[in-house]
């Protein structure tokens, strides 16, 4: 296991734990849009025995339903992005244009902490662990015979951090900023890669 994924979990954990402590104040539920940005990918594969790829950026969705107890949140997540292939490196290593995608399907159990205060602006941190569907989605590069779809179910984890806005009683408007990321995925033992995006997320948080 990874460096970043056994930073993930300990920081999960112990907002897991130091809940436990603290009054129960109530569950809600949150909605969120926003923009993923995939960082180039290297790997391997049948057609090229190494590659770079380069993305376009793509839209990121998400919804979550959870509890807080007070300044301290725990939340499952369902989260969904896709990016289209911009470039893709040939085997003599120079840069041509590709078609397709690729997707990213998370359930994430995440962990927060608000920085409470006297205004209608919370900032707050989290973390999150689950798992992580990747996908290739008919990949076609110039020079290539046949497209290429493949997917990996793999670890993933996320880091965030933002503010939520109250624009009501209930309502909490909510922006942030997550580092999305997997472990390495391999598909059908011929396909190699690396999976990490930057997503800048807008949501609504109803809560109860």
């Amino acid at each position: 296991m990874g460096s970043n994924v056994k930073i993930v979990l300990a920081c999960l954990f112990i907002v897991i734990f130091q809940s436990v402590a603290v009054a129960a104040s109530g569950p809600y539920v949150r909605g969120s849009i926003g923009a993923s940005f995939v960082e180039d990918i290297s790997g391997s594969s049948p057609y090229n025995s190494s590659f770079n790829n380069k993305f376009n950026s793509g839209p990121v969705y998400g919804a979550a339903a959870g509890y807080r107890w007070d300044n301290l949140r725990l939340e499952g997540e369902f989260v969904f992005q896709e990016n289209d292939y911009d470039k893709i490196q040939n085997s003599s290593g120079a840069y041509v244009d590709a078609k397709g995608s690729i997707s990213n399907q998370s359930l994430l159990l995440n962990g927060y902490y608000d920085f409470l205060n006297e205004s209608k602006f919370t900032p707050f941190v989290g973390a999150g662990l689950g798992v992580s569907k990747v996908e290739i989605n008919d990949l076609l590069a110039t020079g290539w015979s046949k497209s290429l779809s493949r997917d990996d179910t793999v670890l993933g984890y996320q880091l965030s951090a933002g503010v939520a806005a109250e624009v009501g009683e209930s309502y909490q408007l909510v922006v942030y900023y997550r580092y999305l990321a997997t472990e390495d995925p391999h598909f059908d033992s011929d396909v190699d890669y690396e999976f990490s995006s930057h997503n800048i997320v807008l949501g609504l948080r109803v809560d109860f």
